[in-house]
C-alpha cells in the first residue's frame, strides 16, 4: 500500500524544527511523522503482524522516536537505506541481505 504526504503546509512536523530547516525538511519531518501515525493505525486494526522498516537513515531517525510501542514490538528489523527510484527487485535484494 502506498502512503501519500498529505496536509503538509498545515499540519507539520512533531516537535521543535531548527530554524535553519528548508520548506522540504519540514515537509519531509512532517510525512515521517504522518507515517508513524499511519503504522499505528495499522498495527491497532492488525493489518500486520511484523514489520522490517526501510527508510533513508534522516527519515529514520525522524521516526524513531515517534513509533508507538504497538509499532516498535512488532519491527523484527530496520534499514537506513535511501531507495527511493530504487527498482522493486533491488528493493527486493536489500530487505532479503538482512
Amino acid at each position: 500500500q502506498t502512503v501519500t504526504p498529505k496536509n503538509l503546509l498545515s499540519e507539520g512536523p512533531s516537535g521543535s524544527r531548527p530554524q535553519d530547516d528548508s520548506p522540504r525538511d519540514t515537509d519531509e519531518a512532517t510525512f515521517a511523522k504522518q507515517l508513524s501515525h499511519w503504522l499505528l493505525e495499522k498495527a491497532q486494526k492488525k493489518a500486520y503482524e511484523q514489520l522490517v522498516l526501510v527508510a533513508d537513515p534522516k527519515t529514520l531517525g525522524q521516526m524513531r522516536p515517534q513509533l508507538h510501542k504497538e509499532v516498535t514490538d512488532r519491527i523484527v528489523h530496520e534499514l537506513a537505506k535511501t531507495l527511493t527510484g530504487a527498482s522493486l527487485d533491488d528493493i527486493a535484494r536489500s530487505i532479503e541481505a538482512i
